[in-house]
This record gives C-alpha cells, structure tokens and sequence, in this order.
C-alpha cells in the first residue's frame, strides 16, 4: 500500500544494497514499481438518521474483478433498518488502497455520483497503467429470518432459541405434563423476523399447534422465501460450561452516550446496574436487563481543587458493589485513590485508598473478594513498568501494599495492562492482559510472586490504534473462563473472546493444536465496529451471574463503538 516510510529509506536502501548484491541484478525501488493493480476500494454511503442534524456514513467493500477490470458495489436498497428511504447513491465518497508510488484518477476526494458508471485510472510508478470501471448496485436485502419468537399458554411462557445456521427455533418444554397442555391448546405465537422481512404462511394471526413441528414461510425484501421450522424438545442440561449463547442486546454509542474521547474506558457489572466510567467520577449507570440509561452516581463529596481523582476506571467486588479508582499519574501529587460504593451507587462514596509516589497507576485494576467483609484485595498495575500493587484490606480498612515484580513477556507494561486475579489470597496466581506495539497483545499466566508460569500464543490483538488491552476472569457452571476484546484486524473493530482456563495446562495452546476450538477457545462475538475513527478509545468486558443461576451474562463494550450484552447458557442444543 501506498507508504512513506519506503521514499525515507530509499537513499540509504541503495547504498546498502550496492555493497551486498552483485552488480548483475537490478534493483528495483518502490518509485519505480510496475504494480497498479487497485488493492481495495469501498464505497461510503450515507445512513438516514431518525435526527436529520446528524449525518453517518457506512462503508461498503467493493467487489474487484481483475479479469474484468471491474469493481462492483452491492449497497442495501435501504441503509437504515427503520427508516424506510431509499439508498441515495448520487452523492457518495470513494475510498481506496493503490500501490506505493501510484496515483489514482479521477482523485477520489469529492462526493461522487454512482448512479451511473464510474471509470478509474491506476497509474503506477513506473507509469504503467491499470483501469477499472467502478459499478454501485441497489440490492434488495435476501435476508429472512426469525429473530425472536415465544408462546404462552396461561401462566406459562415459552421462548424461542433462533438458530439462523440451520433455520430452525427451538423451545424448551422443562417438565413432561407442558407437552400434553401444549397439545391441547393451540394458541398464537409473537414472532419477529428481519428488517423488512414478512410472514407469508402459515397465517400467524390463528392459534398454531406448537406441538409439532411447524414450518414458516419468510419473504425477504428481494421476495424470496425461506422456510424455518418451530421445533419443541426438552432441554439437556450441561454439568460443565455453557452451551447455547445468544446476543440479548447491542446498543451503538450514541445510544449508551459513550464519546470517543479519553472518558470511557472502565465498564462493570454492579448488583443493580451496568455501570460506565466517566473521567469526572460521575459514572453512568444503566439498566443492565435492557440497557437504558438510567442516571449518574453522585460526585464523592470530598473532592475539590486540591483533592482530585480522575475517574479512570470502574470495577465490583465479591458483593457486587461498586469500585471506582484514578489514575495516579493524572491525580495531584500523583495520588492513586479508590472510592467504595458501599451503600450503593447513589450514595456518598467512601474513599478507602489514597497513595502516592506509585506514578503511572491503576489505569486499570481488579478486586478480589468483599470489600465490606473479610480479607479483599485490589490489584493495580504500573504503567511504563514492570510492577503490580497489590492492596490489601480486612473489612474495608486498608491494611498495607504489597510490590510484585512482574517477570513479564514485555520489558514494561503499557499503561492498559490488567491484573486479573485466579483467587482471593495472598498465594494466588494471577493473569496479565497488556496491549504490546504493532496490535499484539500480551495474555500471560503468573504466579502469585510475580514469575511467569506460561504465556497464551494466540497472538491476541488486544491493543490497536487504542483499543485497550482488558481481561476478566469468571467462574460458571464448574469451569472458569479468560475473556477479553480482541482487535479483529484493524482498531476500528473488535471482538469479544472466551477461553476455557479451568485447566491451566491449556493456557499456551496454540491454534493449530486440534483441541484448540473444542477445548480451549468457546466463543467469538460478532464484531462491535466503530463507524468513525475511535481516536484514543478503548474497550472493556464485563460479566454479570443470572439471579437463578442458570445463565452467565458478558458484556462488551468499545468506545465509539457501543455495548453488546451476549447470554451463556447451561443449555445443550442438538448432537
């Protein structure tokens, strides 16, 4: 791709290559490269808003043909799943890819017209030339699913577990004497399919036998069908881990009131709320079952000009209260303070911690055990170094610090590196989750003096153009699980991932072990996507226990990006 770093070191590239090479082969240097093939183009479309003041455009890869000479755009008929306008392809932007040293033409950096065919010059180098005619296509959407869709039959509710790979949507009946009431009473299901998608058969508004089996006629945008079918079984149960996963919700950022900015790098999961951290110590606070934005917690009322704490990250204890803590180098003198929501989120906060002289800490940290009762601790990293503070407490008083030189995989830590603990004491083993240059990051095992016990290979991208470097560990259904925000390629996206650690020997396997995705790698989310550049943003996860029990909720969250709320079940579905 087109760089300048190669034009930089041309000079100095030739006189090295003049004194290694025989002087029988040509060099050839980037300025004088032949290559004019088109890399990648996308077409940038813009998206209705419900605010017509805001204006959002949306990418879409185009299609290269090199035989042809062509490259085709398949943009949705409609961008927007609620507004109902036509795609306007007469004012779009085009962006591409070209080979260093090549110019393209006409230059792509006006509003373009695509209702018609555009054609486009490579010119490289060396002069040689390339054309393409560029084709945007309104395309209909194919897509016809059912997304949700439930039952119910007095007090009984039965949902649905949509599952688009096969098209099928399966509900559980939990005790046998359901079945029998089921068949005996043929009653009219709520269903929701894709944006723009219709049910065409059978006639949804008459009672169906959800008894058997039941088949579902969908008409996508483009009228063609897909046929999927309502299926009863009875749930199978694991005794170990999860099984059936579902995403329950996912919010943009706007919709969550996330910037792009340095303010929101901190996510948790209280007893009462998701909670979001704001620089200024006025966390945001959520519904966590549907993610409405529900208030602030109040600034602590100590703080003043002389006192300050930058808010800069949010965690919860064994109790499920809420922990927010600064960031040393960012706080007067240099404090590193924590505040404890003891009497929930809404109350005065008590200020537990305050240290100074440990720099750059606690851009991230982590709570092991109960902060009200017992031995607790707070583990916090140095950024820039190589060291975790480990904070001890017995019933919420602070009782001493303890330095733990890290043996780390990187000569320092950055300022995202997260302790996550594997226990409560002072013996136990921790994990550190660090971003590292060139958007590899760091996953290492540690014993509790700070050795490292192994490290994971998978070369998890967790820090990229300032996607940060999180982890959290969780214990469900007798295993325990490492997740954390994984940059897919690019820091515009990133994805969440889940790793069975229940055996700690799995740690350091690679991806081309054959146990790899049965045994240690259990999910990858879809990709949160930032639809503009997230500057200096960050990622976080989060997790949260169902009341009953049953289901392990995660949560991911990237700045400019939004939150997505995904659920683990104990659920087995199919073989």
């Amino acid at each position: 791709m087109k760089t300048i770093i190669n034009k930089i070191f041309a000079g100095s590239l030739m006189v090295l290559l003049a004194t290694i090479l025989p002087s029988c082969h040509d060099v050839e240097y980037p300025e004088h490269s032949k290559e004019s093939a088109l890399n990648s183009i996308q077409i940038s479309v813009k998206v209705p808003q419900l605010d017509e003041a805001k204006v959002v455009y949306k990418n879409i890869d185009g299609v290269i043909d090199e035989a042809a000479h062509t490259v085709t755009f398949n943009v949705p008929y409609n961008m927007s799943d609620v507004l109902d306008d036509v795609t306007d392809l007469s004012k779009t932007y085009l962006l591409a890819s070209i080979p260093t040293g090549a110019i393209i033409t006409p230059g792509l950096g006006n509003l373009r017209d695509m209702t018609q065919p555009l054609d486009i010059t490579i010119t490289a180098a060396d002069g040689s030339r390339s054309q393409y005619t560029l084709i945007a296509n309104l395309k209909k959407s194919d897509v016809a699913e059912i997304t949700e869709f439930s039952f119910q039959i007095g007090e009984n509710v039965f949902n649905g577990i949509c599952t688009p790979e096969n098209k099928t949507v399966t509900y559980l009946v939990p005790t046998p004497d359901l079945i029998d009431i089921i068949a005996a009473t043929p009653t009219v299901g709520k269903f929701e399919v894709s944006p723009r998608a219709k049910i065409v058969s059978p006639d949804i508004t008459k009672p169906l036998d959800f008894s058997k089996d039941v088949k579902i006629q969908i008409q996508a945008q483009d009228e063609s069908i897909q046929e999927w079918t309502i299926v009863q079984a009875a749930p199978v149960i694991l005794d170990y881990g999860f099984g059936y996963t579902r995403k329950k919700w996912q919010l943009s950022a706007d919709e969550v009131k996330i910037g792009s900015s340095l303010d929101f790098r901190g996510m948790t999961v209280t007893s009462n709320y998701l909670v979001l951290q704001d620089r200024y110590m006025e966390h945001l606070l959520f519904d966590k079952e549907t993610g409405a934005f529900v208030g602030k917690t109040p600034k602590p009322s100590d703080l003043n000009d002389s006192n300050k704490a930058a808010g800069m990250y949010v965690a919860s204890d064994e109790a499920g209260k809420l922990v927010a803590g600064s960031f040393g180098g960012w706080t007067t003198g240099s404090n590193y303070v924590v505040y404890y929501y003891k009497d929930g989120e809404t109350a005065d906060p008590k200020r537990i911690l305050q240290v100074s002289g440990l720099g750059d800490c606690g851009r991230k940290f982590a709570v092991a055990g109960n902060l009200s009762s017992g031995t607790a601790f707070i583990y916090a990293s140095k950024g820039k170094g190589s060291v975790v503070y480990r904070f001890r407490f017995v019933d919420g008083e602070y009782k001493d610090k303890t330095d733990i030189a890290v043996t780390s995989p990187n000569a320092a830590f950055t300022y995202m590196c997260t302790p996550v603990p594997l226990g409560k004491t002072a013996t136990s083993q921790f994990i550190l989750v660090d971003q590292v240059a060139n958007g590899l990051g760091s996953v290492s095992l540690h014993a509790a003096d700070g050795g490292m016990i192994s490290q994971m290979t998978d070369n998890a991208k967790c820090m990229g153009g300032g996607i940060t470097g999180d982890g959290k560990c969780f214990t469900f259904n007798n295993a325990t699980y490492l997740m954390y925000s994984d940059q897919s390629g690019d820091n515009l996206k990133a994805r969440l991932r889940i790793y069975d650690i229940t055996k700690l020997d799995n740690f350091s396997m690679t991806e081309g072990d054959p146990r790899f995705q049965s045994e240690f790698l259990k999910f990858t989310s879809p990709d949160l996507i930032v639809s503009a550049s997230n500057g200096n943003g960050t990622g976080e996860v989060a997790y949260d226990l169902s009341a009953d029990g049953e289901s392990m909720f995660v949560y991911q969250m990237l700045t400019a990006g939004g939150v997505a709320k995904y659920e683990l079940t104990k659920i087995k579905i199919g073989q």
